[in-house]
């Protein structure tokens, strides 16, 4: 079981030892921090893609260290993993996920769209398996996979860990 976080912990419980025994009380395998959610309601609450403007970068580098810390505390471990989005430019999501890697997060999920675009906009795959060559831990690339094709094609330009598959499973799970 993986528990996914969408809104932040409040500053106060992120560096909390009683954070890792809730966790495992839950039984969970490993936590997701989602930093991909384009929607409204993430603007608004400020979470999701909105924590991926430079001026947010020191709150999401507090809040992941936390959490990460948190959870090595306790003897067995979760391993804390994100999704996130690219940024405008190749170098900025390169330093953002190399700032998530150097906090202690075990593996990045990368959807290969800026926050702006849709499903209806092509993902750019390349710009993932650039940033791949810039990480040591395991990426996995998101966006427009919708066929074993998508998923075999995904994994040939990216060079990717995993391939995640969304929206396109929901509308043909085959």
């Amino acid at each position: 079981f993986v528990l996914g976080v969408i809104r932040p912990p409040p500053r106060s419980t992120l560096s909390s030892s009683s954070a890792a025994s809730d966790v495992y009380k839950r039984q969970v395998h490993a936590i997701d921090i989602n930093l991909g959610c384009p929607q409204s309601c993430a603007e608004h609450g400020n979470y999701g893609a909105f924590l991926l403007d430079e001026d947010k970068w020191s709150t999401v580098e507090f809040m992941v260290a936390g959490l990460v810390e948190a959870m090595r505390s306790h003897p067995q471990g979760v391993p804390v993993w994100c999704k996130m989005r690219l940024l405008p430019s190749q170098e900025k999501t390169i330093q953002f996920a190399q700032m998530l890697q150097r906090v202690g997060v075990g593996l990045v999920t990368v959807h290969g769209r800026l926050r702006h675009e849709r499903d209806r906009d092509p993902p750019n795959w390349r710009r993932i398996g650039d940033l791949k060559k810039h990480l040591s831990i395991p990426v996995v690339a998101n966006g427009g996979v919708h066929t074993l094709q998508d998923a075999q094609d995904c994994a040939d330009v990216t060079g990717a860990d995993g391939i995640m598959v969304a929206t396109g499973l929901l509308t043909n799970p085959a």
